[in-house]
């Protein structure tokens, strides 16, 4: 998978999880142990990369790009085995994947219980800016689902960029994640 492409996914699936990371007052009513997550996504427009990097690249690294991005906005799913321990979910801290390393976010929730949740997420990394909406629903407590919507942006380019998220409790016991 192309670097940039696999930047959007890993986007997509960060603020799906970081939206769900956060202290709340009460956590999502859901088991602990493996969870297998479907992620699906589409991004639109170009990624927001650096100024400086961009002056960089040849034109056929540039059309690369945009070929890469046509791509991307086809819709895209992504599977992974994720362990979620009750200290996990009791803090509600990395709930379902971890956050971005550098990336600075704050969280404001509109709506939340032990059954679903919904706000807004801002996030930072140096001159990248992102802006998003998410809300989760725990069905019961061995299914969980989510949709989040971001925008990510340097100034220069900005990307769209919809998920949603599917999953389900697999076993107490962690083994085989990726």
């Amino acid at each position: 998978m192309h670097p940039y492409r696999r930047y959007g996914v890993a986007l997509t699936t960060a603020f799906l999880a970081v939206a769900a990371s956060h202290a709340l007052a009460e956590p999502l009513n859901i088991k602990p142990g493996l969870w297998q997550m479907t992620v699906s996504g589409e991004m639109h427009g170009m990624p927001p990369i650096p100024k400086e990097r961009l002056k960089g690249m040849s034109p056929q690294q540039r059309a690369a790009i945009e070929r890469m991005m046509t791509e991307s906005a086809k819709p895209h799913t992504r599977e992974l085995r994720q362990c979620i321990s009750k200290e996990d979910i009791n803090k509600s801290e990395d709930l379902f994947t971890a956050q971005p390393p550098g990336m600075k976010c704050s969280n404001k929730l509109s709506k939340h219980s032990g059954h679903s949740m919904s706000g807004t997420i801002d996030c930072t990394k140096s001159d990248t800016h992102t802006k998003g909406t998410y809300s989760y629903q725990a069905k019961d407590r061995e299914h969980v689902s989510g949709k989040v919507a971001m925008t990510i942006s340097n100034g220069t380019n900005t990307m769209t960029t919809t998920g949603s998220m599917t999953g389900h409790w697999i076993s107490a016991k962690c083994a085989n994640t990726q």
